[in-house]
């Protein structure tokens, strides 16, 4: 019998067995990023692979052509720099921006996902507030 095993052995029958092991902690992670698609068919990451759940993560991003006064958000999943290469989730449009310059209007893109698998895209215009929300349920939640 191996020594290492023997002391063990030993010790249980002299009442003095070892301290019994923590269960495993398992924790929810994001199986794919999560992102946007922006100008030019590429990706922007918002959530990455593997983010502890439940998850929250905001971007800024600016308008892409003067007197823009809407912009789609195409919700994506994948590890792919282009949209061709993920799979979409779903999109919304932000309407009623104020027009200007190119980049002269921001809009704040928060993705969250709850512990319950529920994914919520929210797009605000930060000049005036305006919002627009799509929720998802993710990982067969």
């Amino acid at each position: 019998m191996p020594a290492l095993h023997a002391e063990a052995v030993q010790s249980i029958l002299a009442g003095r067995a070892a301290a019994p092991r923590p269960a495993p902690v398992l924790i929810d992670v994001t199986p794919m990023t999560l992102g946007i698609q922006t100008i030019g068919g590429n990706v922007e990451p918002i959530i990455r692979r593997n983010s502890k759940v439940p998850v929250e993560k905001t971007r800024l991003f600016a308008t892409t052509a003067d007197d823009q006064t809407a912009v789609l958000i195409r919700v994506c999943q994948g590890e792919g720099k282009k949209i061709a290469e993920n799979v979409v989730l779903g999109e919304m449009t932000l309407e009623d921006l104020p027009p200007g310059p190119r980049g002269s209007v921001s809009v704040k893109v928060t993705f969250e996902i709850d512990t319950d698998g529920i994914f919520s895209a929210t797009a605000v215009n930060t000049q005036t507030g305006r919002a627009q929300r799509i929720r998802l349920t993710l990982f067969g939640g």
